[in-house]
């Protein structure tokens, strides 16, 4: 057991590295993803709440930051493994490359995937309010038009029953 994990440690050391960013490679990382979900909070339907944008941009940053850390852990070690498929390790250069690429191809694919729950709560909302208001404004249209031909029907001197209006004007009540 003791063997197994002093042969783990240097590898842990290595991952941990490559898994969290330092300096430019932070900033090239967090700062993106701070932008986004910045840009999702903003995004969301007219009428979004405070709170439901925060939750919105929260999840975004969370869920962009796990894929990523997710990617970087496995291009690092794709890039581990094709150096001891070559027999040597890689350069420098070719691991940090193979490891951005983990990172920004397991963040791109598992978007889609992840989780929204604030952002879907904003749209089935505003999906909501605008059902009910072109219901209503379709009950106004209904009422505009059956006073329209109302009134048309008394200005060409027609009376018109009760039961007409109720059979053949739109939204009629059988008042007239």
């Amino acid at each position: 057991m003791r063997f197994a994990f002093s042969r783990l440690a240097p590898f842990m050391k290595d991952l941990g590295k490559a898994v969290l960013p330092t300096g430019a490679d932070l900033a090239m990382s967090v700062l993106p993803n701070v932008i986004f979900s910045g840009m999702t909070a903003a995004s969301l339907p007219e009428g979004t709440d405070l709170t439901t944008r925060l939750g919105a941009g929260a999840e975004d940053l969370l869920g962009g930051l796990a894929a990523q850390t997710l990617g970087r852990g496995m291009g690092y070690s794709v890039g581990r493994g094709v150096g001891r498929a070559l027999n040597k390790p890689l350069p420098e250069e070719w691991r940090h490359i193979i490891t951005g690429a983990g990172e920004i191809a397991t963040e791109a694919g598992s978007y889609p995937f992840m989780p929204r729950p604030f952002a879907n709560k904003a749209y089935e909302d505003y999906n909501q309010r605008m059902a009910v208001d072109q219901e209503e404004a379709q009950l106004q249209h209904d009422e505009e038009v059956r006073q329209r031909a109302l009134l048309d029907a008394h200005a060409f001197g027609y009376q018109t029953l009760p039961s007409f209006q109720q059979a053949f004007l739109p939204g009629a009540g059988g008042y007239g």
